[in-house]
């Protein structure tokens, strides 16, 4: 393809959130660099650090399990603050959801690592509702890829993405995640618009 620029520097920002705009609305934003650690709040289930390796690049986010009853997760959607935070969505939405994870040497517990998306109705009509991605067992060496396809059901306008550990690790497991892809596929799109983030690209790669 002639005449196509392909630096990304100005496109999208390095070590920042990336707006979140499918449909064209303004929603949160996500990290897909996984490399900013202002944006990753430690909760009681979980803590976070950024680790010096990663599958695209040198960095990725590490879920250290503080309460394995709960489900230890990252949620990729999060606002200015690092709090977590939802994706506003509507009825009939089409996402591929896909991420990488890693194990630690060293787990006391080695469990398996999931993803899933969580459906909320805000008027409160619609109970909240749980869509189930792959589950794995995380090599210590090599970085394993879960994917989902996402639709968005009748009843539900906010999703939240993540990548959980089971309940079965042990206090003190640590995890990696990287490069985390939500991507809007309800409509055709062209290359320009999905290599540069649009509305199609929710959340991309820019590692530096």
């Amino acid at each position: 393809i002639d005449g196509l620029d392909v630096s990304l520097d100005d496109k999208l920002p390095r070590e920042t959130f990336d707006a979140l705009t499918p449909g064209g609305n303004f929603n949160a934003a996500s990290d897909p660099t996984m490399s900013t650690a202002s944006l990753w709040n430690d909760t009681a289930y979980e803590s976070f650090a950024i680790a010096n390796t990663g599958y695209w690049g040198i960095r990725s986010v590490e879920i250290t399990c503080l309460s394995p009853a709960h489900n230890p997760r990252v949620r990729f959607i999060r606002d200015s603050r690092g709090a977590a935070a939802a994706l506003l969505v509507t009825p009939g939405d089409k996402f591929d959801f896909h991420c990488y994870v890693l194990a630690r040497s060293g787990n006391q517990s080695p469990t398996d690592m999931g993803i899933q998306v969580a459906l909320v109705d805000s008027t409160g009509v619609e109970d909240p509702i749980y869509l189930d991605g792959e589950t794995t067992t995380p090599s210590t060496y090599l970085w394993k890829r879960l994917n989902m396809d996402v639709i968005i059901p009748a009843g539900y306008d906010t999703a939240d993405f993540y990548v959980y550990v089971e309940s079965d690790c042990a206090v003190g497991d640590k995890y990696l995640v990287d490069t985390p892809i939500i991507k809007e596929v309800t409509a055709p799109t062209d290359i320009a618009t999905a290599i540069f983030g649009q509305k199609q690209v929710a959340a991309t790669i820019v590692e530096g």
